[in-house]
This record gives structure tokens, sequence and C-alpha cells, in this order.
């Protein structure tokens, strides 16, 4: 399907109740970064992304408001490469003026891509960047005359699917039980709706080796030990409530989906500091069951039904914007009490050889009005990066202390930015 200068096309399911709950607290963007060996040349990187549009043609489009729903439209509006000179994961949508919903920016060594959640989900935004890094890559070098097609061949029309809508009505056998309130973070807040960014690397296979040690997957074992550093932090009365992590799952391994755009759904796991000790050894028992349960067939199917079902009710379609924006913020508030923090694993990142030479590592992280752990891991390199917008860091500090008790050589920094945030 050809993006023209005319057209439009609905946002998918998932990407309705972004332009809802966005605010300057959480704007809802996030960075995909990869750090090059050397220096970025802009006017290569300007390349890139001009021919990387042009393979994501829906990347050209901009937000707008209906009287019932947004909705993508096309514009000849060309992103510009720009020095990196705010501060990460800023408001990218202005419903006031008239923009893309990406921005490339590049500062020393690193490319950025940061994107609204509106377009596409991690999944889709990382198709997007892995095409352009080998762009980039492969220009800047000059060493071969074709670029290489990076495996994703989907049609335009398979890019702009809603994948949600086709896998709608499928049936399930049983019904998720209610989710509890679960244990909230508290504390002061950095000033100015800023968050902190806290990146650790650790080599890959070492943290594999102890994953199978314990008989467990890499996203189980770090959910664990983010638990146990944040019940660490809890009072006695704290444990009253569960301690519940939000883990976002790519439909596409459960669907057969090409779709570019938003296509993930949420499984909460859960573990109950007030019957249990807690430790990571105990942790890592129960979550790997509820993991298992979470991913089965049934709870997927449920989970997209669910999601539809609200959105398909005869009410709500005829509901006007206005009142849906409120009635959706209301309830998006309503499940973060269901929640303590997040954690996200976008797994291994891979790129051509010739491209894969000059680089040295990615990142992924997002904006967060609370706490969330983003993973992503390249060669050999595992890269676990908080951001939160809370002021105390003890978390985290927890974190990465853990995972040193292990045996790890744990590597810490807080990301840097542009010059001006220096």
């Amino acid at each position: 399907m050809k993006i023209k200068q005319t057209q439009w096309v609905k946002l998918d399911k998932a990407a309705r109740i972004f332009p809802c709950i966005s605010s300057k607290r959480d704007p809802n963007v996030f960075r995909f970064a990869c750090e090059l060996m050397d220096p970025v040349e802009p006017d290569f990187l300007q390349k890139a992304v001009d021919q990387t549009l042009e393979e994501f043609p829906l990347w050209g489009s901009v937000l707008k408001r209906g009287l019932f729903w947004y909705f993508l439209e096309s514009s000849s509006l060309k992103p510009k490469v720009q020095p990196e000179t705010k501060v990460p994961c800023a408001p990218i949508y202005d419903r006031d003026v008239r923009k893309l919903l990406f921005e490339v920016t590049y500062y020393q060594n690193r490319i950025n891509l940061e994107v609204y959640h509106v377009l596409t989900d991690g999944t889709g935004a990382l198709q997007f960047f892995r095409s352009l890094v080998t762009c980039y890559l492969y220009l800047r070098y000059q060493d071969i005359e074709e670029i290489p097609n990076l495996g994703y061949d989907a049609s335009r029309f398979e890019q702009a699917a809603d994948s949600f809508q086709k896998y709608y009505g499928k049936q399930c056998s049983q019904k998720p039980p209610k989710a509890p309130k679960a244990y909230q973070l508290r504390g002061g807040k950095n000033p100015d709706n800023r968050f902190s960014v806290i990146e650790g690397t650790v080599p890959l296979d070492q943290m594999l080796f102890c994953c199978k040690e314990k008989k467990v997957s890499l996203t189980v074992m770090l959910a664990s030990i983010l638990m146990n550093a944040i019940g660490m932090e809890m009072s006695h009365k704290d444990k009253e409530r569960p301690v519940v992590l939000s883990v976002p799952i790519n439909l596409r391994h459960y669907f057969p989906s090409e779709s570019a755009r938003n296509f993930f759904s949420l499984m909460n796991v859960r573990y109950d500091f007030s019957s249990e000790n807690g430790n990571v050894e105990e942790i890592l028992g129960p979550l790997k069951e509820q993991f298992k349960k979470g991913l089965s067939e049934d709870e997927m199917i449920y989970r997209v039904n669910q999601f539809m079902t609200i959105l398909q009710n005869p009410i709500t379609r005829i509901t006007i914007l206005p009142v849906k924006d409120f009635f959706m913020r209301l309830g998006y508030q309503v499940v973060s009490k269901t929640e303590t923090a997040d954690i996200s694993n976008l797994g291994p990142i891979d790129l051509p050889e010739k491209a894969a030479s000059h680089v040295k590592m990615f990142d992924v992280f997002a904006s967060k009005d609370g706490l969330q752990l983003c993973l992503c891991s390249f060669k050999n390199v595992l890269t676990m990066t908080f951001t939160s917008s809370l002021r105390n860091t003890n978390i985290q500090k927890n974190f990465f202390r853990t995972l040193a008790g292990m045996g790890l050589p744990v590597t810490i920094a807080a990301v840097p930015f542009s010059q001006e945030e220096l």
C-alpha cells in the first residue's frame, strides 16, 4: 500500500491509548541508540534516513485528530537529521504543530532514533533502526555497491496492517483472574519532568550461563533480580501488597504478522513478599511458572480479545474524542495501580557482518513516569537500561549489585546526552 499525499490511516488498536495518556512527564517516546566505532558523519546519516524512509512509507505520516478517533495522515514532510540537543525521550507529538512522529539525532559516535509510540512498538522501530544503521554504514564505508536486504520484505500493505483487527475473535478456553492492586513506588520526582537513565552492561555469554544453571530464561532471571531489588526497599507494611512487573509481549511470535505498527500485549507477573521471605532464588520458581502460563496460546488470545472488545463497543465507537480521551485516561490510571514497574526485553539485535564490524553496542530505553528496565543485546554485550522519574536510585543500585554478587563483570554508566546536557 503506497502512502499518497492525501491518504489517511486509522491508528492501530494499541496506538489509540497513547495520545490520550501522553504528558510532559511521560510523553510515550522510546529511544534506540547505536554506538559506533567512529564519529557520525551527518551527511551520510541524512542520506540513510531518506533512503530508509522509502522502505517504511507510513513513517512519513503525521497524527491528526478526528471527531471520534485519532488517525495518521500522509505528509510531504522530510525528517532532518540534527545534532542531539534535547534531553532523551522529550515529547515529539504536539497537537498544535504538524510534524513527524520520529526523530533521528546524533552525538559523537552515537546515532539515536526516538519514536512516539503511536507510530509503532519496539519491534517495529527496531526493524526501521536496523535498516537505518545498516544503510548508513554501507554508505559511510562504501563496502559494497548495493545495501543488503535485512530480511524484512513485507509489502506496504503488510507493514500498515492492524494485526489486532485480523486476529480478534479467536476463541480461548479460560479467563484470567482480576488483577490485584500492586505495591507502588514512592518518593520525590526529578525536576522539570526529567527522568534518570542508568545503563549497565555485562557479557551476554556469562549472563546466559547463569540462566542455564537455574534453568530459566534471561527475562525470567532479570525480572526476578528486579523484583528482589524492589523488595529490598520495601517496609514491612509495604509488603501487604505484591510487587507486579508489567512485561510487553511481542505478539508477532504468536500470530503470523509482518506489521510494522503496534502489535504487542502486556503480561503481569507478581510476587507476594508478605507470605515469602523473598530473594532471587525464591522468586525464580514462581516467576518461571507465571511466565509459562502467561505466554500460553489461550492467554495471548484472551488479551487480544479483551483489548478489542473495549474498542469495538458500540457506545465507545460513537463517543466523541474528548470524552474518549477522558475515560481512557481514567482507565489507564486504574490499570497503573495494578503495576509496580516495567521490564521489556527487545532481545538480540543483529546486523550484516560488514555493518556489525563498525558497531560497538546498541541500547534501548523509554520514557516512564515510574521505573522501567529495558534490555537488548548485540554480539556479546547485554545492555540493561533503567529509566525512572524518581530521584531515589536504590533499586537500580540493588539490581546491579546483585549481578556483581553473581560474579558478573558489570559496567555502569549514567547515559551521556548532548554537550548542553553534560
